[in-house]
């Protein structure tokens, strides 16, 4: 599987809530193996605005990307 990273932009723009809906949505891992990188804290802001269940999972490399459901893999930068 691929693995798409995805940026999330200004931390102040809707990109982090856009990024958190559109992970919701499992079919996403059947093309792809999505990865964020950006802020953990404004991305754990954006999970918590939509009362999301999703969880962030930190990682280091694009390698440790195993695209579970209901998480959000990111590389905090």
């Amino acid at each position: 599987m691929k693995k798409i990273a995805i940026t999330m932009g200004d931390a102040a723009g809707v990109g982090p809530e856009i990024i958190a809906r559109a992970l919701y949505c499992a079919e996403i891992r059947d093309f792809c193996a999505p990865l964020v990188i950006g802020s953990r804290i404004v991305m754990q802001e954006a999970i918590d605005l939509l009362k999301s269940p999703l969880k962030l999972r930190l990682i280091k490399t694009p390698d440790e990307c195993a695209s579970v459901i209901g998480t959000i893999e990111l590389i905090d930068v």
